[in-house]
């Protein structure tokens, strides 16, 4: 009969067995080798190699020669992707409207097959890559599933979210201060600013705004609330009530509407910065801190094919700078 095995190597084994059902490994992915787990748990080498040899006999890893352990399992292949986006995204030269388009076209040329979800009711279909746009609902179901998706224009939360989730975002704050470099070297650290801020809730909002005050302090904000054409002509004429030598507008609408409104109370005045490089600000000939589209979509793709190849490993956030774009003279 042998030896009864300590309570400590017992142990050992039951942690190992917790860290291999706890969800967060895919099959395929490469596990610790005997001499890790001999370091990590303060056992013999001999020990560890007992123990992955128990774990491959009982089903839970795959011993590959001269490789390594690997979880055991099959991956579900990925046949397409679905892109979950909100219905904002339906609205004529939106910023989603922009993303999805480009989006839609470059899958098209690689032949990838894909589907569009408006709904944001938590829907995942476990055979697409799922590639979400303001979808909240849909990126909390997929956090708690948990699966691969892609998150764009924004980043997810500290935590288990960024283990599985893939994100391509803005660098909004950089985007903020560089508009008010923009301001600076035209009229200077005295400038008489104002900030037309968005929704108020949202993260990227909130970093623009913090961008710009960071190197302009005294900035007045004023809160339009959301990021829509009409909430920010309606309170344009808040920002307009004091002497201004530019105001940065933290998506193009605003910068639209607020020059529209210009054009007819305060004809001349031409000191407009927006945000993202939308076809309304390319349209109307606004200046805007400009996101770079083409690589958002590279990089994008480039995500969707490792995925669909198989690839396993952690998450990857890229964040992009952006650039500027001076259409008005007076910036010049």
């Amino acid at each position: 009969m042998g030896r009864k095995r300590s309570e400590k190597i017992a142990s050992v084994k039951e942690k190992l067995i917790m860290r291999l059902g706890s969800g967060y490994y895919y099959p395929g992915d490469r596990f610790f080798s005997n001499r890790s787990i001999a370091e990590r748990f303060n056992v013999s080498y001999q020990t560890a190699h007992q123990l992955m040899r128990e774990l491959r006999d009982e089903g839970w890893l795959d011993r590959r020669p001269f490789s390594g352990s690997y979880i055991s399992g099959r991956i579900e292949p990925v046949a397409g992707v679905t892109l979950h986006f909100n219905a904002r995204a339906k609205r004529p030269e939106s910023f989603g409207d922009r993303l999805l388009s480009m989006l839609l076209e470059r899958l098209g040329k690689e032949k990838i097959p894909c589907r569009i979800d408006w709904d944001d009711a938590g829907k995942l279909d476990g055979t697409s890559l799922p590639i979400l746009w303001e979808s909240p609902k849909t990126l909390e179901r997929l956090i708690g599933a948990p699966k691969f998706g892609i998150l764009l224009n924004d980043r997810p939360r500290n935590g288990i979210a960024r283990t599985f989730v893939d994100s391509v975002s803005i660098d909004d704050f950089s985007g903020g201060a560089l508009a008010a470099e923009i301001v600076i070297k035209k009229f200077g650290r005295e400038a008489r600013t104002a900030v037309l801020g968005g929704s108020s809730e949202d993260t990227r909002n909130l970093e623009r705004i913090r961008g710009f005050r960071s190197l302009l302090p005294d900035a007045e904000l004023v809160d339009a609330g959301s990021w829509n054409y009409t909430d920010g002509l309606r309170v344009s004429p808040a920002v307009t009530a004091r002497e201004r030598d530019a105001v940065f507008c933290c998506n193009d609408r605003l910068a639209s509407a607020l020059a529209h409104h210009c054009a007819e109370t305060k004809p001349g005045f031409r000191a407009v910065i927006g945000f993202d490089n939308a076809p309304v600000s390319e349209r109307e000939n606004l200046t805007t801190i400009a996101i770079p589209w083409e690589q958002l979509i590279d990089l994008t793709l480039g995500i969707v094919r490792q995925r669909m190849a198989g690839e396993t490993r952690t998450s990857v956030q890229y964040l992009i700078n952006t650039t500027p774009i001076i259409r008005d003279p007076v910036f010049l």
